[in-house]
């Protein structure tokens, strides 16, 4: 962008003009740096809801679309670093870590025990077997509450989002 003033019959003086001309063309950087910065934000924006979507439809399908979720969001986070967004980003991996470990885990737990009780309760035939059947059912309500937990922190991010707050 070129911009060129000229004296001509106004009772300007070159240099007053030339003074003019330069705080304009800061002006035209300074806007068009603005617009540009909009625009990134505005697409990572953009990419943050379609994450948002993968996690929300990864409680739906088993985590499959939340493993294609946390891929983008570590190979897409240089696009969202130094910007409101970038909190998104990390709220969402952290959900990610948390539920892994907190429903595998769980499950693997309450599987283990509801097998192991349920041996027990054959093989002896006692009350011992009932009781471990028993807290392996209790112990299902961990990776449960961290089902919804999860749930709660997408739903909370994403309402954060559209609200262009950060999570």
């Amino acid at each position: 962008f070129t911009l060129t003033l000229r004296a001509g019959p106004f009772p300007f003086t070159q240099s007053s003009l030339r003074a003019c001309e330069s705080r304009i063309h800061r002006w035209m950087v300074f806007m068009d740096a603005t617009l540009s910065v909009s625009d990134r934000v505005h697409s990572a924006k953009t990419l943050t809801t379609i994450i948002y979507a993968l996690y929300a439809g990864g409680l739906l399908t088993g985590g499959l679309t939340a493993l294609v979720a946390i891929i983008m969001n570590y190979v897409k986070k240089a696009e969202v670093a130094g910007t409101w967004l970038e909190s998104h980003f990390q709220s969402q991996k952290k959900t990610f870590r948390y539920s892994f470990i907190g429903i595998f885990g769980g499950s693997v737990l309450a599987s283990i025990a509801g097998m192991v009780g349920a041996a027990i309760a054959v093989w002896m035939g006692n009350f011992l077997g009932v009781i471990i059947v028993f807290i392996a059912g209790c112990i299902w309500l961990v990776p449960a509450g961290i089902f919804i937990w999860s749930i709660y922190r997408t739903v909370v991010g994403w309402l954060a989002l559209s609200n262009n707050k950060p999570a």
